[in-house]
């Protein structure tokens, strides 16, 4: 007895003669992937053969090998940039299907992209050189690398954040601004000014060039933190007066408190933070103002010793010369001793 076998591929096998009821095999090889029907037939010593038996399905597979093709079209190889935060995006292909992009910087890890044909993903520069890593993988397993390498340089200059000396007379109220200089599209801050409470404190804090500001103002401790930022798109370019400050002299004439800034943060209207220098101001209590006398009250006698000194009947040794300008004129003259009498009687106020 011998078998034939029909292997669906237009191919048969024939096997040696055996005894009847002795198993017997033939191997065979596909030279390509797909479906075939497979049958057999048996053939005794005299020629007489069964018919062929019911076909057999085989499937043959070949194994994917072939790597997905994966390319970085934004950024471009040598490309610089000025800010950290930037999009790699790109596109991929495979003979039979993707599975997933991924994407890193440098020595950090694979972060899957969104998309596979097409993809992106966010990533964040390091100051200096960065290579760029893009890597497909398909759905057997087959990887594809490619990179470019492109510059961050971080912004060079520093921003200055001042707030201006003031002076005032005790009691009395000034405004000071706190500007931001060498800055271009201010996006946030928040800063902390401190003072001396004894002699100067914060009535209130206003908004200047960008959004209202969020002030914690504690004068028993002396510090006032301030938060503003900007809501646009874009944000204005220095000078930028960052917020308005309402100050209150509580010290005696003469008295004086630094007012001290520190930055805690500031970052452009796209997020990126911004290096910056802290300049410091002062506030000065200056004396009562049309207190000429300088016996601590503001009454006629004031206007009388400024009315003297105007005629020549009394020396500048008499007088308070700060607080006879009660103009704030830059002199003392006969105006003066009429603005003190116009407060003393209440026509007037400072």
């Amino acid at each position: 007895m011998k078998y034939t076998f029909n292997w669906g591929d237009g191919k048969q096998s024939t096997t040696s003669l055996v005894n009847s009821g002795t198993t017997s095999s033939k191997s065979h090889s596909w030279s390509s992937a797909g479906t075939y029907y497979v049958k057999v037939m048996a053939t005794d010593s005299k020629g007489a053969s069964s018919g062929w038996s019911n076909s057999k399905t085989v499937t043959i597979t070949v194994p994917d090998t072939t790597d997905p093709t994966i390319s970085i079209t934004s950024p471009t190889n040598g490309q610089t940039f000025t800010t950290a935060a930037i999009t790699v995006s790109g596109s991929a292909s495979d003979n039979v299907a993707l599975n997933k992009v991924e994407v890193k910087v440098g020595y950090g890890s694979w972060q899957t992209a969104s998309g596979t044909t097409s993809w992106s993903k966010s990533v964040t520069l390091a100051s200096g050189s960065n290579t760029i890593y893009a890597k497909a993988t398909d759905t057997s397993g087959n990887t594809k690398e490619t990179s470019v390498t492109v510059t961050y340089n971080p912004p060079t200059d520093t921003a200055i954040i001042s707030i201006a000396d003031a002076i005032a007379s005790p009691s009395d109220t000034t405004t000071t601004q706190i500007t931001i200089n060498d800055m271009t599209n201010f996006g946030a801050a928040t800063v902390t000014l401190s003072y001396d409470s004894s002699v100067v404190q914060i009535n209130s804090v206003t908004a200047g060039d960008v959004g209202t500001p969020t002030a914690n103002i504690d004068n028993t401790a002396g510090t006032t933190t301030i938060t503003a930022y900007v809501s646009t798109v874009t944000g204005p370019d220095s000078p930028v007066t960052f917020a308005n400050i309402e100050l209150l002299a509580v010290g005696n004439d003469g008295a004086t408190s630094p007012l001290t800034l520190e930055v805690t943060t500031l970052a452009d209207a796209d997020g990126t933070p911004v290096t910056a220098t802290a300049e410091s101001g002062v506030f000065t209590v200056s004396g009562l103002r049309g207190d000429a006398n300088d016996d601590g009250v503001v009454n006629v006698v004031d206007a009388m010793f400024v009315a003297q000194y105007v005629v020549g009947n009394r020396d500048a040794s008499d007088l308070n010369m700060a607080n006879a300008d009660a103009n704030l004129g830059g002199t003392v003259d006969v105006v003066d001793a009429m603005f003190i009498a116009q407060y003393v009687v209440g026509s007037r106020t400072w």
